[in-house]
């Protein structure tokens, strides 16, 4: 989306204000394109009982959140999802409310341990035994130093094989074009001066 596209859409909310689809929309393209601004005026025009996709309160979380209105922002966000509580968890910071902060970081971290965030785990002080470890996925480096000087040497730096036109099956009408064209060029050099200029 373009600024043209966002403009199209400006004028069309203000022909149809009421258009809750085109609202979020356009709010939506607005936060895309970085003006949280003009994004942030459209939301707070819009109800929180209005949004009710998921996906939707979201985006509206997100914008209060990075425009610094936690209180504003936990309006939005009714889910249990993972996702939303680590929202939760940065509207309650923005309220000063670590300790309810912490509790939805530790709970979302301990359903979807991908969502973990250690400079946010740090800011709200979480302490590193908080997050039950033994539900999270670990890795094993598994080494095998049984390897040769010989097998090392085989894999960094395969040998060449040299492979003439006599191993080559069929193909015989290639082989015969290849052959006249390498003689070609040995055979009469002159046509070839040029290239060497350049």
């Amino acid at each position: 989306m373009d600024n043209n596209y966002i403009n199209s859409m400006e004028q069309a909310l203000s022909l149809s204000p009421d258009n809750f689809i085109l609202r979020i929309t356009l709010i939506q393209a607005l936060y895309e394109h970085q003006q949280l601004s003009t994004a942030l005026s459209l939301l707070k025009e819009v109800e929180s009982c209005q949004v009710e996709q998921e996906l939707h309160q979201i985006l509206a979380a997100k914008i209060f959140i990075e425009s610094g209105d936690g209180e504003n922002a936990l309006l939005f966000l009714s889910s249990n999802l993972p996702e939303v509580k680590i929202l939760k968890a940065k509207a309650y910071q923005i309220l000063n409310e670590f300790s309810l902060a912490r509790e939805f970081y530790v709970e979302a971290v301990k359903e979807n341990s991908s969502l973990e965030d250690i400079d946010f785990a740090r800011e709200l002080r979480v302490a590193k035994d908080a997050l039950d470890n033994s539900k999270r996925i670990k890795l094993t480096v598994v080494a095998n130093d049984d390897t040769d000087a010989v097998e090392v040497t085989r894999l960094i730096k395969p040998r060449e094989e040299v492979i003439s036109f006599s191993e080559v099956g069929g193909l015989a009408d290639v082989k015969k074009q290849i052959r006249k064209k390498l003689s070609f060029l040995f055979k009469n050099p002159r046509f070839f001066k040029d290239l060497k200029r350049k």
